[in-house]
Order: structure tokens, then C-alpha cells, then sequence
């Protein structure tokens, strides 16, 4: 093969990855519509398909949850979801809960934000519910105004006058123009779907007077109308008046269809010969649609089994209907990805993919994003807090240098003790720029809004969810700070106050029973944050009798994570510095805010130089003092590594040098400044680099690259705390292949044998 031949062949392949490596949402980023089409962030015409929830009261909150939306998105390659809040019907129904109908939404909303597909918000009504209407859609769109995941379906099928259908098209616009006012004034991008008379399929009717300005008389835009088909009952003559609407200018959404006759009843007919046609017509008319249902309901329209998990990773032949099997054979036949472009001036390998950010701070406490991003070469990632109005005052920022490629860091923001407290008034912005480049030079940038401040209620807080109301209990020298936390499916933080810090945290799963699991994202204490993957103690992880296992944030039977004693106590406040001499008998200082601390003599081959009484934030500096030649042998110091309290760095990645010499080594008297470092279980230092790197993450060729320190061990862990693999003794770089483990999360170890330190990373498996 040429030379040229292989290299395209790489560059091909290169570019599939990257591809498969984003979501549909940041390929497309912001929709909007431009004449009879909805077109992307690239002004190419979009078409997006997926499924439809089921009328979220009649189920009981399956499926609407993060764990099933990523099965979807994953396994059935969906592009769009659809959440059907029922607005009346049953009991609770929106207007009986209106609290609990919009906490569902909320599931499947902030799910969708997290795995990158779109999803409608549907207000799912046959009457005129308008005033219910306007609340509901101020909140949504005051929640979720700012993300490009998001379109509104305002009035899911009004009924109209049985016997003059195309009258009440002037009710339907009356209602439309108030609700979109109400979004409008929170949200000025995202699309908006307006029903139609006679269970949405008279879109001609619209046709003839369409929408032009709010109730406010704004003019309006990004709005497409919606139409409904279901093949065994709707036949060419809606094509026509669909037809109608596009030659008269409107967009159409198709926000339900299916195959069948209509969207209830077991025995129904489907027509698949004339869904094909209708499918086509869609295709022609770069039309989106989602297919009725994502559910288990009876009804031949569903595309679940009553076996099918509500948290996804459903069997095939098991749990999927036949109506299931064909959807997600189908959206896996027609769901591929779009091509690159570049809208925001760098290219799509510079993005954050995704932030995950608290609802709300504590003034002059400290917090953390989490954050995930792309970048083609070096970058700087800028976390910001600031008021969500002008003058956008900022209370709080932190820079941090990446490298390239794609991985996940958490940042820590200190929140200004001048913060103001205040619902709702402020947001997280996150933005990739060039290596000391501003917000006016940034590549792409994302936002959570509607940020709370408050005053400090607690210095402790657990971040957990589970399933079928888990609860667990916090334990502080095992005794109970509260036994009585009943969790949710979504992660949520929960506040105590305890009068010190110093003593063992434990959190323990107390009422396991068949379906119940729960998972512990983190404990934090006085604002350091602990990873629950990361600990070594979990009692109710997996083995056969559930007896214990480490290394995982799930929980399966009765059992705790112990989280150890606070890192804050003075006992841990220690500085080691591995290190060496070219000949032995080199000295070296530990400077601690210009004051020198320590000396000692070096030997030839590494030792460990340890010094205690470090306070906590204050500048560290390695002194070479005695550069000289003794029998002819010249004096130099290799400074490897420094470790502060639990936190260990590499030199040749962290500090800076003065003095001659090169990254590690110090050929004359100089010092190596590591600059201001911190204790507790974070990065201290933006820049800081772990003890080990792993690429390429996610992995998808069967093997993963590990570069870690002279001497380690390395293990992995599967979600349930099983160790799949394990090497105890690699030096430098190990290639693991992967090929014998399933898709899915795992937890990867590295413990230094020279530091005895270790750490751990969450990889995802994405081979097959």
C-alpha cells in the first residue's frame, strides 16, 4: 500500500472517531427555522428522529430518567426524545401535581442535557388549558432557556369543534401568542411548536393565517406547527393538506406518528406499507418526527415489554415489542451523524461537550463543575460565576490549562464572600480559548443559569440518587448524622452541619430490597471533595453475596463507602520530595514562603525526603545549594516528584526553574518554584497534572494506554466494584487490551509503588 494510501486511510478514520465521539447535539448545536426548514448551527437542514414518552401520570416516572435516555441514545441511536406531560387524565396528572409532573420533565430535560440529544417539552392537552400553560412554560423556559437541547410543543392535540374544525384555528393562535410570550421573555432561540386544529393534522388551516407576533405584538420566530400521522388511519389526504401548509410557507414538525391505525388500543391496525409512504414524504420534506411510544403500556404502538428495566439496557428479544424491535432496528438503520463545521472560530475538536454544575453556591464557600471537553492542541478552559443580568458582575472564576484530546476535569471555584444572596440571579459559564486568550477570543462556550446563593447551611454535603426510594444514612465516627435521606432517580445534594471535621465518614445503603440500588457521587467536608469511586472501602459493593469490593460509586446491598477522616487534619499536612544526586552528598532546601524549612544531603539512587509542618497554601521551593565537582563527578539534583499532603506532582509538569539545568534536573545552584499548593483530596494548582495519564478515553479500538510512574500497579474495575483486570508490576508506559470487557463505565487504579499514592479515573469502553 502507498505511503499516501495509509495516510488518508488514518486521516478517515481519525475523522469517524471524532464523529462518533460527540453528540447529536453538539454536531448540530443551536436549531432555529428558516422558511419551511429547521436548520443547524452549520446552516445545514436538519432532520431529527426518536421516540415519544407516554403520558407521563400513567407509568409512574419509568424510563424518565438518565440511565434510559443514554440506552436510547446509545443502543437505539436516537436523536430527539419527547417528554408527554399529561396535563389531565388520571391522577397525578399536571393539574393534581403540578410539583411532582414537572419534577418528571425535569428527569427527562436534564437527562437529555447530559447525553446530548434533543428533547420536546410537551404540555400534553386536548382542552384549552391556557393559564396552566403560561406557568408551566415560564418555568421550563426560565430553567432551560439557555441550553440548544431544548424545543417547546405548547398544546399537544387541541380537539376543536367536531363540526367546524377549521374555526377554531383562531383559539389555537389566541393561546399560542400568550404561551409564546411567556417563553419568549426567557428564551429567545429555541424552537416552538404550535398545535393545530382537530388533534393537530389541519395544518392547512393554519396555513391560511399563520402566527405573526406575540400577545406582546413581538414579532415571532422559530416557530414550526405541529402535525400528527398515524399510517393506519391517516392517509393521503393529510399529505395534502401537509402539502398545503409547506407551499403556503410553514414548517412542520412531526412531534407524533406511528404505524398504526391510532395511538390506543391492543388490537389496532398497523399499515406498514403506508407508514413508508409517509416516511418518504418526511424524508422529501426534511421533516423530524418522534414515534409513539416509549412504553409498556398494552397497546401495539408500545415498544416495551413489562420485563424492560426502567433504567434502559433492554434484551432484545426479551423486552422489546415488536413495535420495539422495529423502531430501534430502524433508528439505528437511518440515525447517522452529521459531517464537521465550524461556526464559533476554532473547530469542532475545541467544545466543552458537557458541564454539570450545582443549583446553587454558598457565599464565600468554594464549589466544583464538572466538565468535559474536546481540544485539538493545548487550551485554556475558564470557569466563571457570575450575575445572569447586566452588568454581569463575576463572583467567581478559575483558569485551567489542558492538553489535547478529550477527557473530564472538575474545577473548583471560590464564591466571593461579597456574593449577594439571591434566587435564580446568577450562572456558571464555561468557555475554551487559546492559552491566555479572554471570553472575546473563546472557541465555544456553554452555560447553567438560574443559579441560587445562599447563606452557609452546612459543611457536609452527600450527592446520591437511587432507585424506588433507597435510602441511606450518614454516619460521623459511626455514630448517625441522619438515617432518614429517602434518595430520587436523579443525583441530588444533601446538606448537614456537624460541629468538627476531623473524626470517619462513613455513607451507608440501609433498605436494600429487590429493584433498590443507590450510587454515591461524592462526600464533601468543609468544601473538599471526595469521590466515592476512589475509596477502598465499600462493604455493599459487588461479590456473590454482595459482601464487599472497592472502587465504585454503586451500592447494591445493605453496606457503606467509608470515606475515611477529613483530609484537612494537621496529620496529613506533609511535604515528601522524591529525589536523587548525580554523585550523592548534594544538598537541597525546602523553602516554604522564602524561609528555608529542611535540608538534607541527597544519595544517588531515589529516596523520599519528608517534611511536616506545613500550614496549608503557601509557596514550595526545592533548593539546589551546593553545585560543585568532587572527584570528578558533577554535582547535580534530580528532583522526580513532590507530594503535598495527599496530592502528589510531577516536577517536570508543574514547576518552574531557575538556575541552570532542564525539567528534573538542577545542574547549578537554582530552585525548582512549585508555586502555592494546597491539601485536601483536589487539584490544587490549575495546571497540575496527575501521577497518571490514560488515553485514549473513551476507548474504541480494544486497547487502552496507560503512562504512568517508574514502578505501579494497575487495575480495573467494572460499576459494581468487580476487579476485571490487574498488573503489579509496569514501569512507564502499559497498553491494556480490552477487547474481553463489555461496553460501559469502569473504574481504572494506579497505585505508585515508589510515592504509595494512587489514583483513580472513570474510562468508558466503547468497542463493540
Amino acid at each position: 500500500m502507498r505511503k499516501i494510501d495509509l495516510l488518508m486511510i488514518v486521516m478517515i478514520l481519525f475523522m469517524m472517531f471524532q464523529l462518533s465521539a460527540q453528540t447529536i447535539v453538539e454536531r448540530h448545536g443551536q436549531l432555529r427555522v428558516e422558511g419551511t426548514k429547521i436548520k443547524d448551527k452549520c446552516n445545514r437542514t436538519t432532520q431529527l428522529k426518536g421516540m415519544s414518552y407516554f403520558w407521563h401520570q400513567w407509568e409512574g416516572d419509568e424510563y424518565w430518567n438518565s440511565n434510559a435516555l443514554k440506552w436510547l441514545r446509545d443502543d437505539w441511536k436516537v436523536e430527539i426524545v419527547r417528554a408527554a406531560m399529561g396535563v389531565r387524565g388520571s391522577g397525578g396528572d399536571y393539574i393534581d401535581d403540578p410539583v411532582g409532573s414537572v419534577n418528571q420533565v425535569r428527569a427527562v430535560v436534564d437527562a437529555a442535557i447530559e447525553h446530548g440529544v434533543y428533547v420536546i417539552i410537551d404540555f400534553h392537552a386536548h382542552p384549552n388549558y391556557k393559564e396552566e400553560a403560561k406557568t408551566f412554560f415560564k418555568q421550563m423556559s426560565k430553567e432551560y432557556g439557555a441550553y440548544p437541547n431544548i424545543i417547546y410543543e405548547i398544546w399537544n392535540e387541541p380537539i376543536g369543534e367536531y363540526n367546524n374544525h377549521v374555526g377554531t384555528w383562531n383559539e389555537i393562535k389566541s393561546y399560542s401568542r400568550e404561551v409564546i410570550a411567556e417563553i419568549r421573555a426567557n428564551d429567545s432561540n429555541n424552537i416552538i411548536v404550535v398545535g393545530t386544529p382537530f388533534y393537530s393534522q389541519r395544518v392547512d388551516t393554519a396555513a391560511d393565517n399563520p402566527l405573526t407576533t406575540d400577545s406582546n405584538n413581538n414579532p415571532v420566530s422559530n416557530i414550526a406547527y405541529t402535525i400528527h400521522a398515524y399510517a393506519g388511519a391517516h392517509k393521503q389526504s393529510l399529505r395534502d393538506k401537509a402539502n398545503y401548509a409547506i407551499n403556503k410557507g410553514l414548517a412542520l414538525f412531526m412531534t407524533e406518528c406511528g404505524r398504526v391505525g391510532t395511538n390506543y388500543g391492543p388490537n389496532n391496525n398497523l399499515d406498514a406499507a403506508e407508514w413508508n409512504l409517509w416516511e418518504q414524504w418526511m424524508d422529501t420534506n426534511d421533516i423530524s418526527y418522534c414515534k409513539w411510544s416509549l412504553s409498556n403500556k398494552d397497546e401495539i404502538s408500545s415498544s416495551l415489554n413489562r420485563s424492560a428495566s426502567p433504567n434502559g439496557n433492554w434484551n432484545y428479544n426479551n423486552d422489546l415489542t415488536a413495535e420495539g424491535k422495529w423502531n430501534r432496528d430502524h433508528f439505528r438503520a437511518v440515525n447517522t451523524p452529521p459531517s464537521s463545521c465550524d461556526d464559533t472560530g476554532g473547530t469542532d475538536e475545541d467544545v466543552i461537550n458537557s458541564l454539570i454544575a450545582p443549583d446553587q453556591v454558598i457565599k464565600g464557600g468554594r464549589t466544583f463543575v464538572e466538565i468535559e471537553y474536546s481540544s485539538s492542541v493545548s487550551r485554556d478552559i475558564v470557569a466563571v460565576f457570575q450575575l445572569n443580568k447586566s452588568p454581569y458582575t463575576v463572583y467567581g472564576s478559575k483558569r485551567v490549562n489542558v492538553s489535547e484530546g478529550t477527557d473530564a476535569i472538575s474545577l473548583e471555584i471560590p464564591i466571593d464572600t461579597s456574593t449577594p444572596v439571591a434566587d435564580n440571579d446568577y450562572k456558571f459559564q464555561v468557555f475554551i480559548t487559546t492559552q491566555g486568550g479572554d471570553w472575546n477570543e473563546r472557541l465555544h462556550t456553554i452555560s447553567k443559569i438560574n443559579i441560587d446563593c445562599i447563606e452557609n447551611t452546612g459543611n457536609v454535603i452527600v450527592r446520591a440518587k437511587g432507585a424506588n426510594n433507597s435510602k441511606i444514612e450518614v454516619r460521623y465516627n459511626d455514630t448517625s448524622i441522619d438515617n432518614a435521606i429517602t434518595l430520587t432517580n436523579s443525583f441530588v445534594n444533601y446538606n448537614f452541619s456537624v460541629s468538627e471535621t476531623t473524626g470517619n465518614f462513613k455513607v451507608a445503603f440501609i433498605n436494600d430490597d429487590i429493584g433498590r440500588d443507590v450510587e454515591i457521587d461524592w462526600l464533601e467536608i468543609d468544601g473538599e471533595r471526595i469521590q466515592a469511586e476512589s475509596r477502598e472501602e465499600n462493604t455493599g459493593a459487588w461479590d456473590e453475596t454482595c459482601g464487599g469490593g472497592s472502587f465504585t460509586q454503586v451500592i447494591h446491598c445493605n453496606g457503606y463507602i467509608n470515606f475515611g477522616s477529613d483530609t484537612n487534619s494537621n496529620q496529613n499536612r506533609t511535604i515528601e520530595i522524591g529525589a536523587k544526586g548525580n554523585c550523592g552528598g548534594e544538598k537541597i532546601q525546602l523553602l516554604i514562603d522564602g524561609k528555608k524549612v529542611s535540608e538534607w544531603s541527597l544519595e544517588s539512587d531515589i529516596a523520599v525526603y519528608t517534611y511536616t509542618g506545613y500550614e496549608n497554601n503557601q509557596n514550595i521551593k526545592v533548593s539546589f545549594v551546593n553545585d560543585a565537582s568532587i572527584n570528578n563527578c558533577d554535582k547535580n539534583a534530580y528532583i522526580d516528584w513532590i507530594k503535598v499532603c495527599d496530592t502528589t506532582y510531577q516536577t517536570e509538569e508543574v514547576a518552574s526553574r531557575t538556575g541552570c539545568g532542564n525539567p528534573e534536573w538542577l545542574f547549578c545552584n537554582g530552585n525548582f518554584d512549585f508555586g502555592n499548593s494546597g491539601c485536601g483530596n483536589k487539584i490544587p494548582n490549575e495546571g497540575t497534572k496527575k501521577i497518571f495519564n490514560v488515553f485514549p478515553n473513551p476507548v474504541t479500538d480494544n486497547k487502552i494506554t496507560v503512562k504512568g510512574s517508574e514502578l505501579y500497579s494497575v487495575a480495573i474495575y467494572n460499576i459494581e466494584g468487580k476487579k476485571v483486570y490487574e498488573e503489579t508490576e509496569v514501569s512507564n508506559t502499559k497498553i491494556i487490551l480490552t477487547e474481553s470487557l463489555n461496553d460501559g463505565f469502569y473504574i481504572l487504579k494506579i497505585y505508585d509503588r515508589i510515592t504509595k499514592t494512587s489514583e483513580t479515573k472513570k474510562i468508558i469502553i466503547n468497542n463493540h
